[in-house]
C-alpha cells in the first residue's frame, strides 16, 4: 500500500480522510512517522493491515482497528516473511 525507501529521510505520512475504513496491505515506512488524524475508524473493515513505521501517532478520538488477519478475503498479496509484533509505547 505504502512503501518508503530505507534510505529516505524522516517524513510524516498523514491520513486525514474520514473514509479510510479499508486499508488492505502493508504500510512500510522505516523512516516515516505514520499519523492518523481523523475522527473516524481506520482500517476497521480491512481483511488485514500491516504497519511498519518509525512512529505511529493517533489523533485523540481516532480508532485504529487491529484485527486478526484474514488473508483469504483479499487478492492483495501479503508480505512473504511477516515481522514479529513488538510493543508500542503509548502516552497517557
Amino acid at each position: 500500500m505504502f512503501f518508503q525507501d530505507r534510505a529516505a529521510k524522516e517524513t510524516d505520512f498523514i491520513i486525514r480522510s474520514n473514509k479510510a475504513s479499508v486499508l488492505v496491505g502493508t504500510i512500510y515506512l522505516p523512516n516515516g512517522n505514520f499519523i492518523i488524524d481523523t475522527n473516524s475508524k481506520v482500517a476497521d473493515t480491512s481483511a488485514y493491515t500491516a504497519i511498519v513505521a518509525k512512529s505511529l501517532t493517533l489523533a485523540e478520538k481516532n480508532q485504529l482497528s487491529c484485527r486478526t488477519p484474514n488473508y483469504s478475503a483479499t487478492s492483495v498479496p501479503r508480505a512473504r516473511r511477516p515481522l514479529a509484533p513488538r510493543k508500542v509505547a503509548t502516552s497517557a
